[in-house]
């Protein structure tokens, strides 16, 4: 029966993945080393699931992956808005463990960074309490983060989402490590081969990475980024005119903080579709877990 289950799941698991195969570009396979993406998702996935222990029990028998996922964001917690995210897309009976990157520490702690430098915008709380957006190097998070995935695998968690889209190394881990970032790599080359791609940062800072993560023969990037001069509604409305402006064939919300709202927005402007990471790298982990 276990064998059955765990077939099973890898079939269910081919079928979604399926077309993200097409996008073998690198040859590169990093499941081997616990971590989903485009690149070799056949050749790894077996041997991969094959270290994975039957230690979480179900109505009396063991199941490769109950119905608990633990998500590392590279802010602070808590995050209300992770757990209704991942429950919507998810179902009510999933459970969430959250473990926040910069927990426990304070903007003075952040360091400063030069302007070449891979930066991310991350949630840190103030001496007041007040969630404020900061910007810090990945070179800072990596370890951090590393140390938060060991804190979620001592709690038996076997499925872990790095909630950001940026580019990270392969983690050491005995779970399965989510980077939406090869996801989000994979899905755009396999369904959008040629036309204009908009992509959508959080900050500024980030605009200059788009056509190197992005761009390849047959694709034009224009990036672009909601300001900061006027509220957010209206930043979001301005956003979404500028993307309706440059006559987009995709949209990509390359951030894990960017939600349905607006996304809705983007939609309603432009009439182009919008992928939004968090919701796909979600649904990934939903065809994983059962």
């Amino acid at each position: 029966m276990k064998k059955e289950k765990l077939f099973f799941s890898i079939f269910t698991f081919f079928v979604f993945l399926s077309f993200l195969a097409l996008a073998n570009t690198s040859g590169q396979n990093s499941l081997g080393s616990k971590t989903i993406t485009a690149d070799g998702v056949f050749a790894g996935i077996v041997d991969d699931f094959s270290r994975i222990k039957f230690d979480n029990p179900v109505n009396g028998k063991d199941n490769l992956f109950a119905k608990k996922i633990g998500v590392v964001t590279i802010g602070q917690t808590p995050r209300p808005d992770i757990i209704s995210l991942a429950k919507k897309v998810l179902g009510q009976d999933y459970e969430v463990v959250l473990a926040g990157a910069l927990d426990g520490l304070t903007l003075e702690k952040i360091p400063k960074f030069e302007p070449e430098e891979y930066i991310l915008i991350a949630g840190i709380r103030d001496r007041a309490g007040k969630r404020k957006s900061v910007k810090v190097t990945r070179e800072f998070l990596v370890p951090l983060i590393q140390k938060r995935i060991v804190q979620l695998e001592k709690e038996n968690v076997n499925i872990i989402i790095i909630w950001c889209a940026g580019r990270f190394p392969v983690f050491k881990s005995e779970a399965i490590i989510i980077r939406p970032s090869e996801i989000l790599k994979g899905v755009v080359n396999a369904v959008f081969k040629k036309g204009r791609l908009g992509v959508v940062y959080p900050g500024k800072e980030q605009l200059i990475w788009a056509k190197p993560e992005w761009s390849k023969e047959g694709i034009m990037v224009y990036a672009d980024t909601p300001g900061r001069s006027k509220s957010r509604n209206e930043e979001e409305k301005l956003l979404a005119e500028r993307l309706a402006e440059e006559d987009l064939d995709l949209i990509l919300l390359n951030c894990a903080g960017f939600g349905s709202k607006i996304k809705k927005i983007i939609q309603e402007k432009t009439g182009k579709p919008v992928i939004q990471t968090n919701s796909l790298a979600l649904r990934v982990v939903k065809e994983l877990v059962f």
